[in-house]
């Protein structure tokens, strides 16, 4: 299910970081745009995800993409750097910045405009 236009839920699709998994592709985290999958579990990741891609039946979508995350647990080609329980501290000095917990999501979206306020404070 896609969420609504607007909606602050990501989709989790992930025919959507096709770009990111598949060996061949120019944004694979950890080693772009490779003539053939240097390992044979990045074989069998550029497998699973063309297979989860072409498949109708999202039951099978999801076994496939399950796969692809253990596989990425297993192997470790990358650190994961999200957590959804985050400390964001903002100084005091920055103004119309309510204090209020928050989630990382919530401090993501307000990122670019807290980033544009202390630029005209520094400025």
């Amino acid at each position: 299910m896609k969420p609504a236009a607007g909606s602050p839920i990501p989709d989790l699709d992930p025919n959507g970081v096709m770009n990111v998994w598949l060996s061949s592709e120019p944004d694979h985290q950890w080693n772009p745009k490779q003539k053939s999958p240097a390992t044979p579990w990045e074989t069998e990741i550029d497998r699973l995800m063309r297979r989860q891609a072409s498949s109708g039946d999202e039951h099978m979508r999801k076994q496939y993409w399950d796969r692809v995350q253990e596989i990425a647990w297993e192997q470790e080609p990358f650190i994961y750097l999200w957590t959804k329980d985050a400390l964001v501290a903002i100084s005091s000095s920055v103004k119309e910045c309510p204090s209020q917990r928050s989630t990382p999501a919530d401090f993501l979206e307000r990122r670019a405009s807290l980033r544009w306020s202390l630029m005209l404070i520094s400025g």
